[in-house]
């Protein structure tokens, strides 16, 4: 995966008005986190597929497999799914979205047949060992089922993506994937996820005096400012956007000049928060 990756989520929005119009723009986005939950990959695939500017190979693409997609056949069928709807004969990385539809935010209806992620995980590693998945992962894990999954793989585990934003931290898992050389893909860092979850009405990452006053401080964005703040903790980054010049801001973000100040990002580390 390397170090200090910006990955962007891919939105059934962004791939029908953005990418269709800006081809030869393409090149700032390389890396894509799709869901099989929507269209995103169909519309994905038909356009990587007619792009003269970029070729399969210069593409990192990530997909996922829903708790609801568990077991050894569901999770093959989903993958060959997304395989064809993205029009290729391999996938970069694929990560087992959630360990159950028990995860909250990830609910789905419980049926007798459903499988286990622990069934989902070897398929995975046949499928990687065959070619068509290039990396394996998670997403959503606690530490203690990584501790079970790394106890059985058979293929290292290449990514864990849980969520990371300046007041949930998640240092503990952090720490646990760094020394056992699992990359931290962070998602939510933008603050979104308190409001999904009913925390409150407003995002209180964006709208942090803090974060907007090194916004100013630097003349961009607040999301930049999130984003610059995940990469020099090692973070790699999944903001989600159908908009052109915040993806291009995003970008922006990996040559933040923060020498001068530096104590105006610094003191994002005092906002009130859970390791």
């Amino acid at each position: 995966m390397g170090h200090g990756k910006i990955i962007h989520a891919v939105t059934h929005e962004y791939t029908n008005t953005y990418v269709p119009k800006n081809l030869s723009a393409i090149s700032l986005v390389r890396l894509f986190d799709t869901d099989p939950e929507d269209e995103s990959e169909t519309t994905l695939g038909s356009i990587l597929s007619e792009n003269e500017y970029c070729k399969r190979e210069d593409v990192f693409l990530i997909v996922k497999v829903h708790p609801r997609n568990l077991g050894k056949e569901a999770t093959r069928v989903s993958i060959e799914r997304s395989m064809k709807r993205l029009k290729t004969d391999y996938i970069d990385l694929v990560l087992i979205k959630a360990p159950s539809c028990d995860t909250k935010g990830f609910e789905c209806d419980a049926d007798e047949n459903r499988g286990t992620w622990q069934e989902s995980w070897k398929v995975m590693e046949e499928m990687n060992k065959t070619g068509s998945i290039r990396s394996i992962g998670v997403s959503n894990f606690k530490i203690s089922q990584l501790k079970e999954l790394m106890a059985e793989a058979t293929v290292p585990v290449s990514v864990l993506q849980a969520r990371f934003d300046l007041m949930k931290r998640n240092t503990k898992l952090r720490k646990f994937c760094n020394y056992n050389g699992i990359r931290f893909m962070a998602h939510s860092l933008l603050g979104f996820g308190w409001v999904k979850d009913g925390s409150t009405t407003n995002n209180p990452i964006l709208s942090s005096s803090a974060v907007m006053l090194a916004a100013r401080k630097y003349r961009t964005s607040p999301a930049s400012i999130l984003i610059r703040y995940a990469l020099d903790r090692d973070i790699t980054v999944v903001p989600r956007s159908s908009n052109q010049l915040h993806i291009a801001l995003n970008k922006f973000s990996t040559s933040l000049d923060n020498q001068d100040s530096p104590e105006i990002l610094e003191d994002l580390e005092n906002i009130p928060h859970v390791p």
